[in-house]
Formats: C-alpha cells, sequence, structure tokens
C-alpha cells in the first residue's frame, strides 16, 4: 500500500479539479494550478493514470430523461457453492446486466449483480429457478430508482493533507442533501448515432473520431458532423454528464466495499451516507436502494478506501443506536472476475420512446447454460 505522502501537492489539487469538475479543459486547470504549461497537464494526468489514481473521464446517463417508461438498476447479491468462475459465466447470460461483483467469501461464495430493469418480475424468475435448481442457496434483491451520486476524495483541507482513516462521530450531523432523483422524460426520442453514442460514452471512449471509425466495422457510416450533433443534443437534454472515478490510493492498493445503512428514518439514512468520510480521502458512490423482500430503503455507500479504514468501521457503526440494520460487503481484489458494460439500446423503440428487455429470452439461456455445463 501507498503511503499518505505517495503525491505531492499539485498532484492533489488536480485530482480534486477533476473529481469537482470533470469538463475542465487543461488550460483551465493549468491556470487553477498556476502552472505556465498547459501541455504538462497531460503529462500529469497521464502519470497519475499509470498510477492508478483515476479512471476516465466517462459519461453518465439519466435514463429518466431518455425513455418513457422507467428503467432502474436491480441489485441481486446472490449465494453459491460453484466457483466463481462458474457464477460468472452463467450470469453474463442475463444479457442486460451493468456489472458484475465478486463478494469476499462469509460462508458462502457470493456475487453482486447489477441489472437493468425494466419488470422487476421477469428478473426474479430468473433468479427463482437458479434457487430451485439448488444453483445459488440464496438471493436478496435490491432496486435503485435514484441517480448515482459521485462524491471524490478529499486530499487536502487548506494547506493539511486530510485524513485517509475518518472517525465516523458525525454521520448523524445535519446538512443539507442533494436531491438523487431521476430527471423527468424529455420527450427525445433517441436518433441511431444517439443511441450508439451512449453505450461508448459510459464505456469511456469519448473522443468522436474514435467512435466514428470503430463505428465504421459495424457499418454504422456516420460523419463526424452526425457524431457531434447527436452528442451535443445529449447534452442539450442533459442526458449525460461527464464523470472520473477518483481514487484515494491506486486502485489496486485500495480496499472496495459496500455498506448498506438503514436508520429509524429515511432523513436520517441520507445524512448518513452524505456525513460518512466526510472531507476525508476516500471515493464513495452512493445511492438509495430498495429491498425487495421488505420494502424497506437502504442508504449504500461503494467505498474505496485505505484497508486501515474498514478495521474499525462496523465497530463505530455500532455506537449509533440510530442504525436499526447494516450489511457489509468486501469485494474480492480478482479483477478478471469483476465485469461491467454500458446500457444495452437493442431494444429501444423509437416510435414509443421506450425501453423492455426479453427477460424471458434471458431466462432460456442461462437454463441452456446451467443443463450444458457441469456443476
Amino acid at each position: 500500500m501507498e503511503n499518505a505522502r505517495d503525491l505531492n501537492s499539485t498532484q492533489m489539487k488536480l485530482l480534486h479539479y477533476m473529481g469537482k469538475n470533470p469538463e475542465l479543459t487543461n488550460s483551465e486547470l493549468a491556470r487553477l494550478l498556476e502552472l505556465q504549461n498547459p501541455p504538462y497537464v497531460s503529462s500529469l494526468k497521464a502519470a497519475l493514470q499509470e498510477k492508478g489514481y483515476f479512471v476516465g473521464p466517462y459519461y453518465q446517463t439519466d435514463y429518466g430523461r431518455i425513455f418513457k417508461n422507467r428503467i432502474r438498476k436491480a441489485i441481486a447479491i446472490v449465494l453459491f457453492e460453484q466457483s466463481y468462475e462458474f457464477m460468472l459465466s452463467l450470469l453474463k447470460n442475463v444479457e442486460c446486466f451493468s456489472y458484475l461483483y465478486p463478494i469476499e467469501e462469509r460462508f458462502f461464495r457470493s456475487y453482486m449483480a447489477g441489472i437493468f430493469d425494466s419488470d422487476t418480475r421477469g428478473i426474479k424468475k430468473i433468479f427463482e429457478y437458479l434457487k430451485k435448481k439448488g444453483i445459488i442457496f440464496h438471493y436478496e434483491l435490491y432496486l435503485q430508482e435514484c441517480q448515482t451520486y459521485m462524491i471524490p476524495p478529499t486530499f487536502l483541507i487548506g494547506s493539511q493533507e486530510a485524513t485517509f482513516v475518518p472517525p465516523l462521530d458525525n454521520l448523524l450531523d445535519q446538512m443539507e442533501v442533494p436531491d438523487l432523483s431521476l430527471g423527468e422524460f424529455d420527450r427525445i426520442v433517441l436518433s441511431l448515432p444517439e443511441q450508439i453514442l451512449i453505450t461508448h460514452l459510459e464505456m469511456g471512449t469519448c473522443v468522436l473520431t474514435e467512435i466514428m471509425e470503430d463505428e465504421k466495422i459495424s457499418k454504422n457510416f456516420f460523419t463526424y458532423t452526425q457524431w457531434k450533433t447527436a452528442k451535443e443534443r445529449l447534452v442539450q437534454h442533459k442526458a449525460i454528464q461527464p464523470v472520473y472515478d477518483i481514487f484515494p490510493f491506486p486502485q489496486t492498493s485500495c480496499s472496495s466495499f459496500f455498506l448498506f445503512v438503514r436508520a429509524r428514518t429515511l432523513e436520517d439514512t441520507k445524512r448518513i451516507l452524505f456525513n460518512f468520510g466526510k472531507d476525508s480521502r476516500l471515493f464513495k458512490k452512493v445511492f438509495l436502494w430498495n429491498s425487495h423482500q421488505t420494502g424497506k430503503t437502504f442508504g449504500v455507500i461503494y467505498c474505496y478506501s485505505h484497508p486501515m479504514f474498514t478495521i474499525t468501521l462496523l465497530r463505530q457503526l455500532d455506537l449509533y443506536e440510530e442504525i436499526e440494520d447494516k450489511k457489509f460487503f468486501v469485494l474480492r481484489k480478482i479483477f478478471p472476475l469483476w465485469e461491467g458494460k454500458s446500457i444495452s439500446l437493442e431494444f429501444y423503440n423509437p416510435s414509443t420512446q421506450e425501453l423492455y428487455y426479453p427477460y424471458d429470452t434471458y431466462l432460456e439461456k442461462v437454463k441452456a447454460f446451467v443443463e450444458e455445463t457441469p456443476w
């Protein structure tokens, strides 16, 4: 693990500005950093990226603005005895997945599967089948109907370096909680270039000339002007926004975990989300997830931290009587077992502006995989 003094102040400030405003140009960053040579910013970025301090830019999409029907994320946490490799291959047959993360073993092996959801019942049928067949022992299903909110690390507070092992004595402090709601449908009909562009931007391919050349292989011969117009229109409708994942230490050196917290009131749950590790060297993505089984709402934090931070984390949370339930999932750091991809727009219907996924087809693919693969 890198120590806490692995970055100089210029590098810390650069990561801070990139996380806070991903749209800043190198010239604007140079001015903020008081550098005379804007091209030097590119060299700084390249060195930090090589060390694993950030990923991006890529784009987040506000699905509420572009689909008439509500597309949300369903998150399944499945417990099983087979190998992680087997479960990864099986879950990829649910072709509208967003991410697949292996969780550190406790009593059973476990995966967290984020799935684009246009019909929760269709998703549930897949996991009920796997449970009936004995391939999984148990699963929990959560629904995310809000935006993902990114909170980059704080590296400096004034001239002092921020802590990377923050105390958690502030979780219920009063604060103004950001709005996590998805945008309202903006009556946009996505053209084919716009559909294609969303899938590229979400995966971090952001240079239009690169996208144009890639798509020629698929016989999508759109001009640069058409790609540019498509992006401008998505920006105009506030459907996309650029982001960086800024890590507090090199990504492979960090502990990565999901923390679920449910307090007595939703207001307290939200405050905990945003006060957790405030002004410290943590990278957080925060969500609200509703348990499909119980209907109860959890605040969820996906966090990258120094490993020392996790040692006393749960013990500190135990001091809060207001916290009625919590769950803690550490992700396995075997990255070939991680999988992620952009939203699939194959089944988008421009005439209705709706997107529905064929979960019955995915179920049949899962069944065929189970029947054909030794387990």
